[in-house]
């Protein structure tokens, strides 16, 4: 039978470690390569975690642009389609609206349906100068009415 030998920690020589059992040799290699490992991610990778949590947000950033200018310019060929039609009243409007010939004639029918009904105001003179107010007031009073029959026969 195989006697197993205990291991005295307190007697092993650090100067001579090809002498150690195979087991505590194993050991102690793991705890070294564990070492290493860490000290490699502490200095080479830890920097490279922080760099690439910054990219992550500027992903997520430039994805909320995109998703954006993506809906404007999905909805690009309807809001062309409703400027064409805008661009199409405006310009039937336009035509509604009297050309430089036809000016004249229009100020002067203006001015002959407002003239029986001016004659027919009761404007007095421009009020003083008030404080403004939060409500706007007029500077003149004038109170507009239709012609009455007696005044026609006058």
């Amino acid at each position: 039978m195989s006697a197993k030998k205990k291991i005295d920690l307190r007697n092993l020589d650090f100067n001579n470690a090809g002498a150690w059992p195979g087991g505590l040799k194993f050991a102690a290699c793991a705890l070294i390569a564990v070492v290493i490992l860490v000290v490699i991610y502490y200095f080479m990778i830890g920097d490279k975690r922080e760099v690439l949590a910054g990219l992550q947000q500027t992903e997520v950033s430039l994805k909320a642009t995109y998703s954006e200018k993506h809906g404007r310019a999905a909805n690009l060929e309807p809001l062309k389609i409703q400027l064409a039609q805008m661009k199409e009243i405006l310009e039937q409007m336009m035509r509604q609206l009297p050309g430089k010939t036809e000016m004249p004639d229009l100020i002067v029918d203006v001015s002959q349906t407002g003239w029986p009904a001016a004659s027919s105001t009761n404007c007095s003179s421009p009020a003083r100068k008030r404080p403004r107010s939060s409500t706007p007031r007029s500077r003149s009073t004038c109170a507009w009415s239709a012609p009455t029959t007696s005044s026609a026969r006058s």
